[in-house]
């Protein structure tokens, strides 16, 4: 994807300026962000947010892949936090391109979370794969975030706590990233 191809040239020039001294920089690679609102509902990886949010409000939600499907999971509060981390540390790790952590879940997992978070919502999730859409977004390898997790960048506990920092208020921001919110 040219997108891709283009977040990588800016990797390969922060890491030339930073080697160079120029600055002291990193590449942050977040995967999967869930859930913005009613945001970006343009693009194909949306549905991945719409899931969260139409299961909150009691919505039918039709899925582009397959309950077996699997793909790398991160809640946009956590990863607001790893950029946090990123700008304010004392010191960065040696390797300055860094896929963050993130949860590697089939949207089965996903769904059986958002169905102990909200088990009253009349929300029914079907599926209707579509080639394109699985080939992006549902046929991810096992990630691996060894770098960026021995530098201590956060992820999210597990499926559950996902679900709860992606649909947290802001006003609830300032508790910690495991804890979960009832």
């Amino acid at each position: 994807m040219v997108y891709g191809l283009h977040k990588l040239m800016v990797e390969e020039a922060v890491t030339h300026a930073t080697r160079r001294g120029w600055v002291d920089g990193i590449s942050l690679r977040p995967s999967g962000i869930v859930a913005r609102d009613g945001m970006d509902a343009a693009l194909k990886s949306a549905f991945l947010s719409r899931l969260y949010w139409g299961v909150a409000r009691g919505e039918d939600v039709t899925l582009p892949v397959g309950p077996d499907d699997r793909s790398w999971f991160a809640s946009v509060r956590v990863v607001a936090a790893a950029f946090l981390q990123a700008a304010t540390a004392p010191e960065l790790p040696p390797q300055r391109a860094l896929t963050l952590p993130a949860l590697d879940l089939s949207f089965a997992d996903v769904i059986a979370a958002l169905r102990r978070r909200f088990p009253n919502s009349p929300s029914r999730i079907t599926h209707a794969p579509d080639p394109d859409l699985v080939a992006l977004f549902g046929r991810f390898p096992a990630l691996s975030t060894k770098a960026a997790d021995a530098a201590g960048f956060p992820r999210d506990a597990d499926a559950d706590a996902l679900v709860d920092n992606a649909l947290l208020p802001a006003a609830a921001a300032h508790t910690p990233i495991s804890d979960r919110s009832e």
